[in-house]
This record gives C-alpha cells, sequence and structure tokens, in this order.
C-alpha cells in the first residue's frame, strides 16, 4: 500500500468533523493505494501501520486514542475493500491529551516517524 497524507488540521469540540467529541483532534487526511493483489480497507491499513503520539507525559510513552472519524465524505468508503491497484481518500482522527504538544506519526516496522505541530 502507498499512504499519501494530503492535509492535517486541529478540530476543536463541536466543529464540523469533531460534533460529538469531548476534547479536540487532531486529524488526518489522506489517499491509500492497493499495492497487493488482496482487497484491503483504509481504515485497518492506517490503524495498523500507524502510532500516534504526544510526549507530553516524562513517564509513559502517551499514544493517543483514535477519535471519531472525522471527515462525512469518506465515512462510507472507509471500511469499503479497495481493489488491487485502486487509490481512495480517508481521513482519521486522534483525541488530544493538550494543544500545545506536536504529535509524532510513528510507522510500523520502523518507518518513520513524522511530527506535525498543533495549529
Amino acid at each position: 500500500m502507498t499512504i499519501r497524507i494530503t492535509d492535517v488540521r486541529k478540530i476543536a469540540v463541536g466543529e464540523p468533523g469533531n460534533e460529538h467529541g469531548d476534547t479536540p483532534v487532531i486529524a488526518f487526511f489522506y489517499d491509500i493505494t492497493n499495492k497487493s493483489d488482496e482487497g484491503v480497507t483504509a481504515n485497518s491499513k492506517w490503524i495498523f501501520a500507524f502510532d500516534a503520539v504526544q510526549d507530553n507525559d516524562p513517564n509513559i510513552v502517551n499514544k493517543l486514542d483514535v477519535a471519531g472519524h472525522p471527515d462525512p465524505a469518506t465515512q462510507d468508503t472507509q471500511s469499503a475493500e479497495i481493489k488491487p491497484g485502486g487509490t481512495i481518500s480517508n481521513a482519521v482522527a486522534y483525541e488530544l491529551t493538550d494543544e500545545t504538544t506536536p504529535v509524532e506519526l510513528i510507522a510500523d516496522d520502523d518507518l518513520g516517524t513524522q511530527t506535525f505541530p498543533i495549529q
């Protein structure tokens, strides 16, 4: 699979994409292409491939919890099977534990980490 992040934004409580949440979220919008011979889903591949962490606790690794789906336009396709060679857009959000500490997106299999400031 190939995942290309197309947008990242903080969504406050009550704003579109976080209407039902109790905390602000960081939302990642992305395109995913299935490069395998098997069907995959956008949500499952993202959740298995990435952890989101806010390094704001001196004692523990603060992995963020997944929040409600932030994009009504992709809600119906987030769990749809992507055909081999197919590409769809999707989004995922994580509950922030504070609104200043950057979020590190950590890829599985030591593929790397990218830091996203909270804006």
